[in-house]
């Protein structure tokens, strides 16, 4: 019997490439840790929206999205987990963006929502090919305040910066406050939600529905929204191309998204663990 029993997952840079997609690869890797009575579970900062249809159909039941600001339960439809910002914070929040040239994104519920010039980020920084690939799923509004649901249902605001001082520049003046938790899943962005939001809390929960210790769990990822959620088991694995902190903290190295590390990691804990 499988020592492992959950596999959490990252999408973006882990299991999915810049084309939005999952090899074939990686995907047969996934059925047959199904097929083994494992748990597949998607941890993604993703909005649930925004997870391809083939990952969905793959039959898995729990979603860890918005940096773990919301999750899942598909097979009960039912959300086990949610926490989110006040209408004054997300507003704050993509104020300060703005101050520093960036672009906001922000989900209320399973709709993501952007400011309408966020296609000019799009054309004009190196590595944003996913994001024109998900950009037919986006609402364009630059006034979070006239949507409905925007002071109950706002897990996360995401800023985008064309260079590094503007990044740099908002989170000195973000210092100022506590109330938030901040990481990042693409170079130039910061990904904000509720203080003690994350993955590994999200995990948590679904782990203590399932009565799963550490050491039956293994986590699989590449950015810094992945970390902790990587220290939380000892069953850990990098994806070669991973930031690197997350390098530091996994006890694996697998090939990169490209060439299959999740096929590579599965096998080691269908095999090895």
């Amino acid at each position: 019997m499988n020592k492992i029993k959950l596999i959490a997952t990252d999408l973006d840079g882990t299991l999915l490439g810049e084309d939005n997609k999952m090899s074939l690869e990686n995907k047969a890797a996934l059925e047959t840790a199904i097929s083994q009575g494992i748990e597949i579970v998607i941890a993604t900062g993703r909005n649930y929206s925004e997870v391809p249809d083939d990952v969905v159909n793959l039959g898995i039941r729990f979603f860890i999205t918005a940096n773990g600001g919301y999750v899942y339960d598909k097979k009960e439809d039912k959300v086990l987990y949610t926490k989110c910002l006040t209408l004054e914070q997300a507003e704050y929040l993509i104020n300060l963006g703005r101050i520093n040239n960036g672009y906001e994104m922000y989900y209320i519920g399973r709709k993501v929502y952007t400011c309408t010039n966020f296609m000019d980020y799009i054309d004009h920084v190196q590595g944003a090919d996913v994001y024109r690939h998900l950009y037919k799923k986006y609402n364009l509004c630059d006034d979070i305040s006239k949507e409905e649901g925007a002071d109950k249902y706002t897990p996360k605001v995401v800023i985008f910066f064309e260079t590094a001082e503007d990044k740099a520049n908002m989170l000195s003046m973000l210092d100022r406050r506590s109330e938030f938790e901040q990481s990042t899943s693409f170079k130039e962005n910061v990904e904000l939600n509720p203080k003690g939001v994350s993955k590994a809390e999200g995990l948590k929960v679904i782990m203590e529905l399932l009565g799963l210790q550490p050491e039956e769990v293994a986590a699989f990822g590449d950015g810094g929204n992945d970390l902790k959620m990587l220290c939380l088991t000892p069953n850990s694995f990098a994806v070669a191309g991973a930031v690197p902190e997350v390098k530091k903290c996994a006890k694996y190295h697998v090939a990169s998204c490209e060439n299959n590390g999740v096929s590579e990691a599965v096998d080691i804990c269908l095999n090895r663990l």
